[in-house]
């Protein structure tokens, strides 16, 4: 086996790798780690030990409802999203058709949109005044309405729409790395493509399916969607495939867009319901000096704040997440594995108990932080550093 020589040049080149990654990992230990982990001691450091605590949660029927509430949803959600996607991941990695990369890039949509929009989008399309429900009445009388919000339903629907797109990506590009001849080959021996998808497809998708499935939502975003220009031409498909095909695309367009086609379309109306005149009332609103009973400040004041904050987020993110992955690239694989997964720690950690962790610790420790603006600029950075930090070290390698 060749040895690599050693030389001193070597070593100040690993040596140069150490003050990025210990600022990193300074950074995500300060902010993230330790509050994290002062706000869940919290939790059991006073009053009754841990398992009396357990024990009032699983005996407490409002707890056990809640938890019962929370399985069942999420598993029907799960269900419905993965017996959405499949399919249209199916035929989208069989065929190929102009403007699937950019369908593939439309899918990305739900997850650019702050979850207050995705709320008005949802109330605009599907709300008892909805365009949908408006839709219907007209066609097919005034009896005719769903009532989806305000109920179980708009929190699955909520969940399918956020998880479709992830599922439809994560299937889709598993599917582009399956040789097809081993289908050919089952389809030549006399199966059909039902049975082909089943013992020949599945079997190769579902190991991979279950390790996806039960990593963190937000990482699988920043996966490729794969090889795109492959697969038999849209229009050599069999009828009952394009028909299947273009019945999936309808209903992928309207459950990723049709919230935010609804946002748009309402804004350039008067009034809260679905059949206000035309106006430019909205964006001239934007524009003026007068100051939002809804924010407290001016539009245009609190367009400048969101700007500021990102770009002092951009400030601190994008130069550590640049040197993280340039540092991470010369590390033996098991260190840049652990270094990684320790880095990704604010993936795993919603905004609420972000936020909390981020008070009850510094309130503590460094009461003047929680007051200032550089804390929702720390939060940010946060949240924005681990996905720069994947998107660049899919670049560099």
């Amino acid at each position: 086996m060749r040895k690599t020589p050693w030389s001193w040049r070597g070593l100040a080149e690993r040596l140069a790798r150490l003050p990025p990654l210990a600022l990193s990992l300074l950074f995500i230990t300060v902010f993230a780690v330790l509050p994290l982990a002062y706000f869940l001691s919290r939790g059991f450091s006073s009053g009754e030990g841990l398992l009396e605590r357990f024990q009032y949660i699983f005996s407490s029927p409002y707890y056990r409802d809640v938890m019962y509430f929370t399985l069942w949803q999420a598993t029907l959600s799960f269900l419905l999203t993965v017996i959405l996607s499949l399919p249209m991941a199916h035929l989208m990695a069989r065929y190929s058709f102009p403007g699937k990369r950019a369908l593939l890039s439309l899918t990305t949509v739900p997850f650019i949109l702050p979850p207050i929009v995705v709320a008005v989008g949802f109330f605009s399309l599907f709300g008892t005044k909805g365009y949908l429900n408006l839709f219907l009445r007209e066609t097919l009388g005034p009896g005719y309405s769903l009532n989806i919000l305000y109920s179980w339903k708009a929190i699955i629907l909520a969940h399918v729409f956020y998880n479709f797109s992830i599922a439809l990506r994560m299937i889709y590009s598993r599917l582009t790395q399956i040789d097809e001849e081993q289908v050919l080959v089952a389809r030549s021996l006399g199966a059909t493509p039902w049975k082909a998808f089943l013992w020949v497809t599945l079997p190769q998708l579902l190991p991979y399916l279950y390790l996806r499935f039960s990593s963190l939502w937000r990482e699988n975003i920043l996966m490729g969607p794969g090889e795109t220009s492959g697969g038999v031409r849209f229009r050599e498909a069999p009828v009952s495939h394009r028909a299947l095909l273009l019945l999936y695309l309808f209903f992928s367009l309207f459950l990723m867009v049709g919230p935010l086609a609804g946002v748009v379309v309402k804004s350039f109306q008067s009034g809260l319901g679905s059949g206000g005149a035309f106006t430019l009332n909205w964006y001239k609103r934007i524009f003026s000096g007068g100051q939002s009973p809804f924010i407290g400040v001016t539009p245009i004041s609190a367009i400048a704040n969101s700007l500021i904050f990102a770009l002092y987020t951009a400030l601190i993110t994008v130069p550590l997440a640049v040197l993280s992955a340039y540092s991470l690239r010369g590390l033996p694989s098991r260190l840049r594995s652990a270094l990684e997964l320790y880095m990704m720690v604010p993936l795993g950690i919603s905004g609420v108990v972000l936020a909390l962790s981020l008070r009850v610790f510094y309130l503590n420790y460094y009461d003047p932080l929680t007051s200032s603006p550089l804390i929702i600029v720390i939060a940010h950075s946060l949240i924005a550093y681990p996905l720069a930090l994947r998107i660049l070290s899919t670049g560099l390698s």
